[in-house]
Order: C-alpha cells, then structure tokens, then sequence
C-alpha cells in the first residue's frame, strides 16, 4: 500500500488525465503501482510503434494507442455469443463467434465511445450515472468511469 500523499497524487493525475491525451499513461502507471496485471501484448504493440510516431507528439501517440486498444480487443474477446442446449445433458453452452471484419468493429466500439462522451457533457439531462450511460459490472476496468459510465 502507498503512503496516502502519494496514493493522493496518483488519484489527482489519473482524474487530470481522464479524457486527455495522457489516459491510457495513467491507467498503466496504476497498473503497475497496484501489482495489476498487464497484457505484455499490447505493451509490446505500443512500444514498438515508430520513432516517427512518437516524435509526432502525445496527441498523435494517443490516437494510435486507441487503434491499438480497439483492435486488441476486437482479437482477444469475443463480441458475440452462440448459446446452446446439450441434448445430452440439458446444460447450457456458450461459444464465441469470431469477429469477421475486426478492424471494423474496433472503429464501431471506439464511435459509440466517442457519441457517449459528446451525450454526457451535453446539456441534455443524461448523466453518467443513468442505467443508459453504464456499462455492466463485468465491463473491463480500462473501459469504465468513476461512477460507472463509459469512457
């Protein structure tokens, strides 16, 4: 456990860098603070990106780690289910359809992403705590608000 004026600074930068060009930093460098796992494939992914890139700036790294991340997922989770019934047994199973056109759903997921964020700083009475703005408890950490609502 961190010293608490540390643990402080660390909940000051990730709420500073929420929305910014330095999220995905922030998140990773609690990662490591807290003794999370992290997926060395998409470390390495990141890392290997070209000199060029990085020397484009922070915006332009952020841009690319988001194409990294979207196009991570859409390979590693499946985004659609089959279900089931064994007639042998009568229990339920559940297969993973494979994506057929990833780099395509990753740009959709990042989209909605992107339409949720313009709806909730929006004067439009939806806020991030709304059932509507949530995603579900089983949603992965890195995708996920204080309170609940997506990134």
């Amino acid at each position: 456990m961190l010293p608490r004026p540390i643990s402080e600074q660390i909940d000051f930068f990730r709420q500073e860098a929420e929305g910014t060009h330095w999220t995905f930093w922030a998140g990773w460098y609690s990662s490591i603070l807290e003794g999370k796992t992290i997926n060395l494939d998409l470390l390495t992914r990141i890392a290997l990106l070209p000199d060029e890139g990085w020397k484009n700036g922070a915006a332009f790294i952020a841009q690319r780690i988001q194409q990294i991340q979207a196009k991570h997922l859409s390979e590693h989770l499946p985004l659609a289910e089959q279900v089931s019934v064994s007639t042998d047994t009568g229990l339920f199973r559940v297969d993973p359809v494979p994506v057929r056109n990833a780099p395509f759903v990753g740009a959709l997921i990042q989209r909605v992403n992107d339409s949720l964020d313009d709806c909730l700083l929006s004067k439009n009475g939806l806020l991030d705590r709304d059932r509507e703005a949530r995603l579900p408890d089983g949603a992965p950490p890195a995708r996920r608000r204080p309170g609940g609502a997506c990134l």
